[in-house]
């Protein structure tokens, strides 16, 4: 790597973890590209050389937490298909949760469309991680291949992040985002499981069961709650 670009490299470093700073301690309608640039200790061109816009600087910033999650999985080294898979929502919500003060404001600008054509790049790698375990399990045998694995990858991926906008507007806890979805994870896989792939997925809906109990109870007060 030349000087410049080593240069540019920490310009740019400089900038996101100004972003993680300001949205720390402001949240997203603190990050202004001219607060940011203030932050980073750049000029607002320069600024703008790195990053178009306050889209392009929190998919930046989603894009690296992606990386990371991705990084810890590989160091795992999980080498079966359907563990892989549950491995990506559990050890994913464990790493938003110990960084939830970024995490929260970050994702649910994401969702709410803040920031929606970085939004849709996050969800496609994202997407990516599933459908790769998801292929692993189906060539092991352990799912069949009546739904290609990118369809389930998607549908999955729906669900948890459902739960992941709740999370994230504060609405449930972590908890409650890794039980809703594991269960939908479980719910969705149980119909292409094969043999004690079967088992395994209804022992899983055996455990969240009593968790599941309370989230759809303490929803059923909410609405009532709303409604009167």
């Amino acid at each position: 790597m030349s000087l410049r670009e080593r240069g540019k490299q920490r310009r740019a470093e400089r900038a996101l973890q100004a972003a993680r700073r300001i949205l720390v301690e402001e949240g997203v309608e603190g990050l202004q590209m001219r607060a940011l640039a203030d932050r980073a200790e750049l000029s607002v061109r320069t600024l703008y050389n790195h990053f178009g816009s306050k889209a392009e600087v929190m998919t930046a910033l989603g894009a690296r937490a992606l990386d990371e999650l991705a990084a810890e999985l590989a160091a795992l080294a999980i080498d079966d298909g359907l563990a892989l898979s549950r491995a990506i929502i559990t050890v994913s919500i464990a790493r938003f949760h110990a960084d939830r003060e970024l995490m929260r404001p970050l994702m649910a600008a994401n969702y709410s469309g803040a920031a929606a054509e970085g939004g849709s790049l996050l969800i496609e790698q994202a997407r990516g991680l599933q459908e790769v375990a998801l292929e692993a399990a189906i060539e092991a045998r352990q799912l069949t291949r009546d739904v290609p694995p990118r369809q389930l990858a998607h549908q999955i991926l729906c669900s948890y992040n459902q739960a992941a906008l709740s999370w994230a507007q504060g609405q449930i806890g972590h908890r409650a985002f890794e039980t809703q979805a594991l269960h939908a994870w479980a719910c969705l896989l149980l119909g292409f499981a094969r043999g004690p792939v079967r088992t395994t997925l209804l022992a899983e809906l055996a455990a969240l069961e009593p968790r599941m109990t309370s989230l759809v109870e303490r929803h059923r007060r909410q609405g009532l709650a709303s409604a009167g």
